[in-house]
């Protein structure tokens, strides 16, 4: 059986999204998944610094996971749309994708990307 790989693409760093990350683990386990037994994730840190965030969405791509969560603002899920139309991509943070050229709308998001 295929362990689903989760990757998650953040702006900032491991520190300032630590709570997220534990509530993210938390709400796999109540849904029956298990970071390490039945699911793996795999986590990209930008840092602040956007040219990591487009060398870290690449990495992630050639990985070839199952979704993208994309979290902390416009550049990480910008990042990913560059690289990715198949990837499923799930954005947190971004307060007007359209505005950004993200979905084309919020009611018709097209594409491979969702909030």
């Amino acid at each position: 059986m295929k362990v689903p790989r989760i990757a998650v693409l953040t702006e900032g760093g491991r520190n300032s999204f630590s709570s997220l990350v534990e509530a993210f683990r938390q709400g796999l386990i109540e849904l029956g998944y298990t970071e390490g037994q039945n699911v793996q994730i795999e986590y990209r840190w930008g840092n602040g610094k956007n040219d990591r965030l487009r060398s870290h969405a690449a990495e992630l791509v050639a990985l070839n996971v199952d979704v993208i969560v994309a979290a902390g603002g416009a550049q990480p899920v910008l990042a990913v749309k560059q690289l990715s139309t198949t990837i499923p991509v799930v954005m947190t943070n971004v307060a007007d994708p359209v505005r950004f050229g993200i979905v084309a709308s919020l009611a018709r998001p097209g594409g491979n990307i969702n909030e």
